[in-house]
């Protein structure tokens, strides 16, 4: 499913940025957080089929230090033609360099400064682009006026949203607990495809309970109480220039109420909308009672009977007469389901899918 991840708007529109500049005749930097997707190989699928992508790692130099005359050989181009000039022989190659952890970053920089302003837009040239792990210490002056793209603010709400619905298209659920599952998994992931996908690989009930997949996904990465919450070390994102968490790191740093409140936004974002239309179907259908009870109740209560709240409503219609059963066990689903979730509080899968509830949907929550 990864390659569905770059179909995103988000990710995609950072792809056709790098796209658009290599295409441009430009050289450039992108600079990408610890533990980011891998761009190269769905980028390298975007160009024309006649430009030779070469993937450079600084493992593949052997200890030798970064020369024109050096990717010249691990490319295959003669020296006499050189990197400004190869493109009669190979229609112009993108050469993208993944420097190692700890390698001669500064050094990397000087040559794409160098080659990008003596090939710019030049025809025949070779494009360089970097890709720098936002953990390395880069001098943008080393760089020079080669442009430089971040992938922060790159996964968006829409875009996890997306990329989960995709998850779990194939999966036996309920409307409703795809929907709920939908949700939750995009406000847990947040902009981390790999939670994303273990969350639905794990299961339903894990994206009612997702913290031992995080605690899990933490110690993989070796992250601990103690790991600083900062873009270069892959911990937190931005989103709509806001910075994000990482759910693993909350879970490390055992901030269980970070993830609650982000089941709980989930939550509420789609069973709200579920307990109101039916609130109001309810409402409506036994108004006649509801009028009576004002008529004779002690104190004062809403004449309109839209304006009856769950909780009143469904104590009224739990022990009023000449009410069916099915709606009975409605109303007292929605009291149960709204109480903790007014309260700020998120509610178990078997509260959430009560039957009467996962009923009322299927049946295009219009009361039978």
């Amino acid at each position: 499913m990864r390659e569905q991840f770059w179909r995103l708007p988000g990710p995609l529109s950072v792809l056709t940025e790098v796209r658009t500049a290599l295409l441009s005749g430009e050289s450039l930097v992108l600079r990408m957080p610890p533990w980011a997707p891998d761009p190269v190989p769905p980028l390298q699928s975007m160009l024309p089929g006649n430009r030779e992508v070469h993937d450079i790692t600084s493992v593949a130099l052997d200890g030798q230090l970064p020369s024109e005359r050096l990717l010249c050989k691990l490319i295959g181009v003669r020296d006499d033609d050189g990197l400004g000039n190869c493109g009669h022989r190979h229609a112009e190659p993108v050469i993208t360099i993944r420097p190692a952890i700890g390698g001669p970053l500064d050094c990397w920089a000087r040559l794409l400064r160098r080659h990008y302003h003596a090939t710019r837009q030049a025809a025949g040239a070779a494009r360089l682009l970097l890709v720098v792990d936002a953990s390395e210490s880069l001098d943008t002056r080393e760089t020079g006026a080669a442009p430089l793209i971040d992938w922060k603010d790159a996964v968006r709400r829409l875009d996890m949203h997306l990329y989960a619905a995709q998850l779990l298209t194939n999966r036996s659920m309920s409307l409703l607990e795809r929907e709920l599952c939908t949700t939750m998994t995009r406000e847990i992931a947040a902009w981390c495809p790999d939670v994303a996908e273990q969350m639905a690989e794990a299961g339903p009930q894990q994206s009612f309970q997702p913290i031992p997949i995080l605690r899990c996904l933490a110690e993989q990465r070796q992250w601990t109480e103690t790991t600083p919450a900062s873009w270069s070390h892959g911990t937190l994102n931005y989103q709509y220039g806001i910075g994000v968490l990482h759910a693993a790191l909350a879970a490390a740093r055992g901030d269980v109420r970070e993830i609650d409140r982000r089941l709980w936004r989930a939550q509420l974002e789609v069973l709200f909308p579920i307990l109101e239309q039916l609130r109001a179907q309810l409402a409506l259908r036994y108004s006649g009672q509801l009028r009576a009870i004002v008529d004779d109740a002690p104190e004062p209560a809403p004449s309109d009977p839209l304006e009856w709240d769950i909780g009143p409503l469904a104590h009224r219609l739990v022990t009023a007469p000449n009410v069916r059963g099915a709606h009975r066990r409605l109303a007292a689903a929605m009291r149960d389901l709204r109480r903790p979730l007014a309260h700020l509080r998120p509610v178990s899968r078997g509260l959430a899918l009560a039957p009467a509830i996962v009923q009322a949907v299927n049946e295009g929550l219009e009361l039978r």
